[in-house]
């Protein structure tokens, strides 16, 4: 520092306008007021404002030359300030990208929006178009998202890029199908088709039809969609696409009903795509896919976590704000599965943090209140039918799965355990349908709805439902599905006047249970049991039902679920 400025320093800082907030490594002032900051400003010529924006700016250049990135906000400032919107643009496209890559998504939005206030010429306005609708992607504003990616389309295709056209419709359909906006998902699938006819292979082209492939399983067309994923799989492969072709493989391994051992297959050879020395969103949903398949397919749900939280521990490495939430969502599933009340409470706890760490807040809402809503029913029953029944009146039609049709069966489950059986018909009679068509499991679905027959009296059509749920997990069935089928076997059982065979049923049903450690279920199972063998309705006498009973109160009482734990000590 030269002596004349050292002295105007001095002075400055004498006369309590400034003061010293650094001397290493560089030695900084501030003013003391912001008034008077802006008061000095003011006072300059705009020409003199200019020229001391821009040496400020190519000081800092110079000074950082190895670390421009870390400076790019700054530096795009003071080049806007000093009329250069070249490098200003160019500045704010490289903090943007920054930023996006940490998953500041609104921090990322604002950088974009104002490089394009600044004019750019068609070739530099396509990347911001399309940087400015990924950051807008995880924000829940379909139709701005959409508004931006179709600004970036027609300059891409223009320049006749149609790879980039694919991704960017990907890209844009993911967002309608994560905002529940089906109107703009359709039209975007459309648009795309019209879009990418006749187009040669490519990157893009397989995401294009990954998003294809999706809307056929929402629709039913699983066949289809099938046909559709193992095509795009074969371009990303041949292409080298890694995170695409882990994409795709978690698509076709959790949604188009193929063979168990077909699925399982597809889901290790995502997992083995994936790179630790290059963590990425794809990778966290390929861990958090295998262990939803080890759940759902095999009952191992304490199997599942550690894959849970792998996939925690990727997006949470890459700043990936919509990976953590699912990553902790798919978590307290696996817990909430194994009737670990306790430990998925714990996880809510920790999920709900996020929001204000991330900027995609509404889907980490969306996640917590789903598993508000599950908690809510194991623990407290009947008091959570309010919040069951509301959420169902606004998801039933959602498209995002979220919450959506998850929240049915439990709302009807909650209902036939009120005594209330043609209210929980009517819930699964509507469901079952859709669920079909989209191929999903409904062996779940088809063993409560016999329940709902069962309490109404109607033996026939409960037999047929029976006889379809275990037409339909084969033989042998899936080990969770073991668990409802006897469940239904017992409960029609009792309907029938056949008690000895409901006694059966209850003792298949606890001994699976325990056997998959789902003491939630289990704890059920030996409830309804005891008050059948209190009833007379089974054979077992008073002693044998208060033993039953007193270890359905030890399950609940350790799950925790306090409403169930009171109402098993009543006996």
């Amino acid at each position: 520092m030269t002596t004349g400025i050292a002295r105007q320093l001095d002075l400055l800082e004498a006369t309590g306008l400034l003061r010293p907030v650094a001397s290493a490594p560089d030695l900084e002032y501030l003013f003391r007021h912001a008034l008077v900051q802006d008061a000095a400003y003011d006072s300059l010529l705009r020409q003199d404002r200019r020229r001391l924006h821009r040496a400020v700016g190519e000081t800092l250049e110079q000074l950082h030359a190895q670390h421009l990135s870390e400076i790019a906000p700054e530096l795009a400032l003071h080049f806007q300030a000093a009329g250069d919107a070249g490098r200003a643009r160019q500045y704010y496209a490289e903090a943007g990208a920054a930023a996006l890559a940490r998953a500041a998504n609104r921090e990322a939005e604002s950088y974009y929006r104002a490089a394009l206030d600044l004019a750019p010429p068609p070739a530099e306005a396509a990347p911001l178009w399309r940087g400015l609708e990924a950051a807008l992607l995880w924000q829940n504003r379909p139709h701005e998202q959409a508004a931006a990616g179709r600004a970036a389309v027609a300059l891409y295709a223009a320049a006749g890029d149609r790879d980039m056209v694919g991704r960017l419709y990907f890209e844009m359909i993911r967002g309608a199908f994560l905002g529940s906006n089906v109107g703009l998902m359709v039209a975007l699938l459309e648009d795309g088709r019209v879009a990418l006819a006749d187009t040669p292979d490519s990157v893009g082209l397989a995401l294009f039809l990954t998003s294809l492939g999706h809307a056929q399983i929402q629709t039913g067309q699983i066949d289809q969609a099938r046909q559709t994923l193992f095509r795009a799989l074969d371009l990303a492969d041949r292409f080298g696409e890694t995170e695409a072709e882990i994409e795709i493989l978690c698509s076709l391994a959790t949604h188009v009903g193929l063979p168990l051992s077909e699925r399982e297959a597809l889901m290790e050879k995502a997992v083995a795509l994936t790179d630790p020395d290059r963590p990425s969103l794809s990778s966290s949903w390929a861990y958090n896919n295998r262990g939803i398949l080890l759940r759902e397919l095999d009952g191992r749900w304490h199997d599942a976590v550690p894959y849970h939280q792998a996939g925690l521990r990727i997006a949470h490495q890459i700043g990936a704000g919509m990976g953590e939430c699912w990553s902790y969502g798919s978590w307290a599933d696996a817990l909430l599965t194994g009737g670990d009340l306790a430990g998925a409470e714990a996880v809510l706890r920790q999920m709900q943090m996020l929001p204000t760490q991330a900027d995609d807040s509404f889907l980490a809402q969306r996640m917590a209140e789903r598993l508000q809503f599950q908690l809510a029913r194991y623990q407290h029953g009947p008091a959570a039918r309010p919040l069951l029944e509301g959420i169902f009146a606004a998801e039933s039609g959602a498209s995002n799965e979220l919450l959506g049709r998850g929240v049915g069966p439990l709302l009807a489950d909650l209902l036939l355990e009120m005594d209330q059986p043609a209210a929980a018909e009517a819930i699964l009679a509507a469901q079952l349908p859709g669920e079909e068509q989209r191929r999903n499991p409904t062996v779940g679905i088809r063993a409560l709805l016999l329940a709902a027959y069962a309490h109404q009296g109607r033996i026939a059509e409960a037999t047929a439902v029976l006889a379809a749920a275990e037409a339909e997990a084969g033989s042998p069935p899936r080990p969770p599905d073991v668990v409802a089928l006897n469940l239904a076997a017992a409960r029609l059982a009792l309907a029938r006047g056949d008690g000895p065979t409901a006694g059966a049923a209850f003792a298949a049903t606890v001994a699976q249970a325990a056997h998959l450690q789902m003491r939630w279920q289990q704890a059920r199972a030996l409830w309804e049991w005891g008050r059948a063998e209190l009833a007379g309705a089974v054979p077992g006498g008073a002693e044998v039902a208060r033993a039953h009973l007193a270890a359905a109160h030890a399950l609940f009482a350790a799950v925790p679920a306090p409403y169930y734990a009171a109402a098993t000590r009543e006996f």
